[in-house]
């Protein structure tokens, strides 16, 4: 992992747990992180921090909201699942992040 990468995703933590609080609620469940909070409180961490936009959203069949954010100039990326009361937890995050419709036919 590289220094930037590290940087990126300690920062993002840091964030999230002094705004929102970190949980467990999730962790139990299987997702992969514990780093939790409402929804608009995770969201706003993510544009103001990381420039990171909504990029796609999607129903999971437990009923549970997968949203995907994405910085395009950056590359950033970050997956909230987010439950029916609104609690949202980071599932994961990344770099290298690139559009597919601007790849236009290659795929």
């Amino acid at each position: 992992m590289t220094y930037g990468v590290k940087t990126f995703l300690a920062s993002s933590i840091a964030a999230i747990v002094a705004c929102c609080g970190a949980s467990t609620a999730y962790a139990q469940e299987g997702y992969s992180t514990d780093i939790c909070g409402p929804y608009e409180s995770m969201v706003s961490i993510l544009s103001d921090n990381h420039g990171e936009g909504l990029q796609f959203q999607a129903l999971n069949f437990e009923g549970r909201l997968i949203s995907f954010f994405a910085n395009e100039e950056s590359g950033t990326w970050t997956v909230l699942v987010t439950d029916t009361d609104m609690r949202a937890c980071m599932y994961d995050a990344g770099i290298a992040y690139t559009n597919m419709k601007d790849l236009g036919d290659a795929y």
